[in-house]
């Protein structure tokens, strides 16, 4: 049977005998369609699975980091973690709560027998020395009241004590005292603290050494604990208390 097609080639192309060039062709586009292969498929399939294994390195990373944090928090004493997490909300403001602040004050005073006689909030602008900061990270404002307090003067020294140990946390900058009597005129300048709105970073970045309580940390827990919660009427402070509207009748209408 004889081919459709019958191409009669010279003896010599490009300077070669036309039996070597059949015998090379081939395997000359075998090399072609394999590179072409190699740069189209495989080298992307490649690089795929380096990125694959990537992300699976990073993800069995990050299991072990969380185990690990996840283990060291179920070692430990899972009800002094909710106390001593207690002790840590009250002992810093959530906000710049400065009516709050004065509530502190006054429930302090009520129990040993002084009244707000006057006080003042001047928050301004904050200076740079208001500000405390954690790795150049602000975390917390400084929230300053002045505030005069009359009562007994023998308890004079029980209430400076009583504000001292007491959470939300009080610092006395200033002590001036004035008596007549048996009664004391306590001028004060109080600062307290309360956290920023931008926290210093997210709590799920948090490392384990981050978790683990240095010798420093736990010494401020344990003295924390010896604090005394002070609780407020925040209705009283807020003004969300409820309104009542008393009616009286006209003497004069018939």
């Amino acid at each position: 049977m004889k081919p459709l097609i019958n191409i009669k080639l010279p003896e010599r192309l490009f300077g070669l005998e036309t039996v070597l060039v059949k015998i090379f062709i081939i395997p000359f586009l075998l090399i072609l369609f394999f590179l072409f292969s190699l740069n189209l498929i495989i080298i992307p399939k490649i690089d795929e699975i380096n990125a694959t294994n990537s992300q699976i390195k990073q993800i069995s990373e990050k299991t072990k980091v969380v185990t690990e944090k996840k283990d060291y928090l179920m070692s430990r004493d899972q009800e002094k973690l909710k106390t001593e997490e207690a002790y840590l909300e009250s002992a810093i403001l959530r906000e710049d709560q400065s009516y709050y602040l004065v509530g502190v004050v006054r429930s302090i005073a009520d129990k040993y027998g002084f009244q707000i006689k006057s006080f003042s909030i001047s928050p301004g602008k904050l200076k740079d020395d208001d500000k405390i900061k954690i790795a150049d990270k602000e975390v917390m404002n400084r929230l300053p009241i002045s505030v005069i307090l009359t009562g007994p003067k023998e308890r004079h020294l029980d209430l400076l004590l009583a504000m001292e140990k007491s959470l939300p946390i009080l610092v006395i900058n200033k002590f001036d005292i004035n008596t007549s009597g048996t009664v004391a005129e306590l001028n004060l300048d109080i600062n307290s603290f309360y956290i920023t709105k931008n926290p210093i970073s997210d709590v799920t970045t948090l490392s384990l050494s981050d978790l683990t309580l240095n010798k420093d940390e736990s010494d401020l827990l344990d003295k924390l604990s010896q604090f005394n919660k002070v609780s407020v009427d925040t209705n009283q402070n807020s003004g969300n208390g409820t309104f009542t509207k008393y009616q009286r009748d006209n003497p004069f209408s018939l």
